[in-house]
């Protein structure tokens, strides 16, 4: 190619320098000359030879337009740089081109068309700037990742991007996440005016010298096979698209059949190119083509987590995701797997350190309930001999020693008070508080609590207001309730010095709603969270004159979410507060608690090839109480069935050798094992399969442990004929 002979006409040195570096930098062949006046230039430059010429709008008009006339006879390519913010002289036989657009790629592109087209007559039908007709979509970005400039085909398919910020077009939100950390890949789009799509984004940084460092972003998508072939062509296409550098395995499948994939699928799965030819989808995994074709594309779900085998028969979970394009013409589904074993291993070292981080606090329960019942005894002795003294039996007291032992006394009731306090929460979070559920009228126990604090109520002058039904049964334990009581209204008295307590219960049928709003000081919004916490105080210095230990209310919701309610606070700074919880009425509600020890004398079987999964089950049960057995291989569960003898069998239904659908018909068609119950856990569970399959009940991966734990109550109850 010809050396290409470049104009700069610019008396601004900042962008002198810039221009210069940046066309030195990007092309070869080229050799530009610098000009500080159009004088200069006439009298030291053949205009003949110019190939392309720069001048900037920091001209006078006047000099513009007479530059413009005179080149009008010279075949050369004209290109205003436009410094100043006003508009400028247009041209229909010259371009205009924003100063920080100099540094892009995309002005790159350009010149690099321009110059390809030197020697042909260059007219703006046949090339125009590329910022005005790329011929694809193209974004800049601010520092915000804010949409500053774009493309005109972009406005076809996100007619609304202006301004906007490059999240507006993810799906998923941490698709976004990995393209600001600079990761070029295949993500799932979405317009205002089609059906989502995959595009291949491309990103690169650029320092535009008047805005700084900008990312310029370059979209293609891949769903459109018409918009990518504009692009590249098909072979290229697939290169580029499935070759690209990505950790994710990218396929392209057709009826079951894998007929491209990118590099990351081989490296993954450990199988060579030429081994492509006869490789399907059923010899990565053993779950039908068909059964996740329909379940990603017909349900309401994105991705699935599946158990994936390699060629060396090892296996790993990943997450799949799919999307449906053409090729040729014809149907194909592209699947994209993200390999989760990095996931499954720090889920399990999570796992392993909350049993690790629960253990530690239930022997920290034990430890402060042993020593708060230790405490008490020689607490007992002090109070007790101090209020004897007090009362002269063992002599009198002269005056000041009287007001000595009173203080004595005030402090010792105050450590008992937290010694109680503490042995209470701790016997709660070790699982040592017993509760003793009963048929009880709560406007009973509420009516004595108020009794009990009306003294308390008219030495500061205020109003305790009730309102209650006559009489409301429910199943609850009376004296912990009214712990709950005395603890709640005790602090309303507390911190309200005017005004009145109002103390509402209302009955809403399976439920009762309890309500306590007070006149008192209030809570500061920031602080509303920390109320039921152990051990902290809301801190303001108009509370630092209120004392107490902070752990009424930490145990107060213990209780109530003991009774399986919920209790919640709401507060106004200096207008009061209101305490409500709700409490289920039938003990049906509350068996879960009550009888958690006893069902779990229980023998489970656990039988699932994932071992991770095992384990989880596993730590859970036990941890709760449960014997458990368990096993990865399904060809032996018959046998440990039939030895184990458990009460109850929990059953993953996607395993090798012999599945879920098998093995539950080999239990139900046998006389020692057919009156076990069976709870199908599985990605594909659903309420059919207790018909289909025979079984009891069903739980989707991944599991919910309250709902494992309620179904198991549930199945072992009506097993053992409670």
């Amino acid at each position: 190619m010809k050396n290409i002979n470049i104009v700069i006409l610019i008396n601004d040195d900042f962008y002198e320098k810039i221009l210069t570096e940046y066309l030195y930098n990007s092309f070869e062949n080229i050799d530009v000359r610098i000009f500080k006046s159009w004088m200069e230039l006439l009298e030291n430059y053949n205009l003949k030879k110019v190939d392309i010429i720069f001048f900037s709008d920091s001209l006078r008009k006047k000099s513009i337009q007479q530059i413009l006339n005179t080149l009008k006879s010279f075949n050369c390519t004209k290109i205003i740089l436009q410094l100043k913010t006003s508009s400028i002289l247009q041209s229909e036989d010259a371009y205009v081109v924003k100063s920080s657009e100099i540094s892009s790629k995309i002005f790159k592109y350009f010149l690099k068309e321009i110059i390809n087209k030197i020697g042909n007559k260059i007219t703006r039908k046949k090339s125009s700037i590329i910022l005005n007709n790329f011929p694809g979509y193209f974004f800049q970005l601010d520092k915000n990742n804010n949409i500053s400039l774009f493309s005109p085909n972009v406005l076809k398919i996100w007619p609304d991007i202006k301004s906007k910020n490059i999240k507006a077009i993810f799906a998923n939100s941490y698709d976004y996440l990995d393209f600001i950390e600079g990761k070029d890949a295949i993500y799932l789009m979405k317009s205002a005016v089609k059906k989502d799509f995959f595009a291949l984004l491309y990103s690169y940084l650029v320092n535009d010298p008047t805005f700084g460092e900008t990312k310029n972003v370059l979209v293609i998508p891949v769903k459109n096979e018409e918009l990518t072939l504009d692009l590249l062509h098909e072979n290229v296409e697939r290169i580029r698209i499935f070759n690209k550098v990505t950790n994710e395995s990218i396929m392209i499948v057709k009826n079951n059949k894998i007929i491209d994939a990118n590099e990351s699928f081989f490296k993954s799965f450990k199988y060579k190119h030429s081994e492509l030819e006869n490789l399907t989808f059923s010899n990565i995994c053993k779950i039908p083509f068909k059964e996740i074709y329909e379940n990603l594309s017909k349900g309401t779900n994105d991705s699935m987590e599946i158990k994936f085998y390699r060629k060396d028969k090892s296996e790993f979970y990943g997450e799949l995701r799919l999307n449906e394009s053409t090729l040729n013409g014809e149907k194909v589904v592209i699947l994209i797997i993200y390999n989760l074993t990095k996931w499954k291993e720090y889920e399990k070292i999570l796992m392993d350190e909350k049993d690790k981080a629960e253990k530690a606090n239930i022997a920290k329960s034990d430890f402060l309930a042993k020593m708060s019942h230790e405490l008490r005894t020689p607490m007992n002795a002090i109070i007790g001999f101090t209020e004897l003294l007090i009362a002269g039996i063992d002599g009198e007291l002269n005056k000041n020693q009287l007001v000595s032992l009173n203080r004595v006394a005030t402090a010792a009731h105050s450590l008992l008070e937290l010694i109680n306090d503490i042995l209470d929460l701790s016997k709660i979070e070790a699982g040592h508080m017993k509760f003793s559920f009963e048929k009880t009228d709560i406007i009973t126990v509420a009516k004595s609590v108020t009794e009990t604090l009306l003294p308390l109520v008219k030495k500061k002058n205020i109003e305790l207001v009730t309102d209650f039904p006559e009489s409301l049964e429910m199943n609850i334990d009376l004296a912990k309730i009214r712990q709950v009581f005395l603890n709640i209204i005790g602090n309303s008295i507390k911190f309200t010095d005017k005004g009145q307590i109002k103390f509402v219960i209302k009955d809403l049928g399976q439920e009762v709603l309890v309500k306590i709003k007070d006149d008192g000081i209030g809570v500061p919004k920031e602080s509303l969270q920390d109320i039921f916490s152990e051990f902290k105080q809301v801190h303001s210095q108009r509370l630092n004159n209120y004392q107490g230990t902070g752990l009424g209310l930490a145990i107060t919701k213990k209780i109530i979410e003991a009774h399986n309610g919920k209790i919640w606070a709401e507060s106004e700074l200096n207008k009061g507060t209101t305490l409500f919880f709700i409490l289920p009425k039938r003990r049906e509600a509350l068996e879960n608690f009550v009888d958690k020890k006893n069902i779990g004398k229980a023998k489970i079987f656990i039988v699932d090839d994932d071992s991770v999964m095992t384990d989880i089950l596993e730590k859970f049960l036990t941890y709760n109480d449960y014997t458990v057995v368990s096993t990865n291989n399904s060809t032996e569960a018959f046998d440990i069935v039939q030895k184990e003898k458990p009460d109850l069998i929990i059953m993953d239904l996607m395993m090798p050798n012999l599945d879920g659908y098998q093995l539950s018909k080999i239990f139900k068609n046998n006389s020692e094992t057919k009156k076990i119950p069976i709870i199908v856990m599985s990605f594909f569970a659903n309420a059919s399969m207790i018909e289909d399959l025979g079984v009891e009940d069903y739980i989707p991966k991944p599991f919910k442990k309250d709902i494992l734990f309620s179904k198991l109550s549930k199945l072992l109850e009506n097993k053992n004929g409670k």
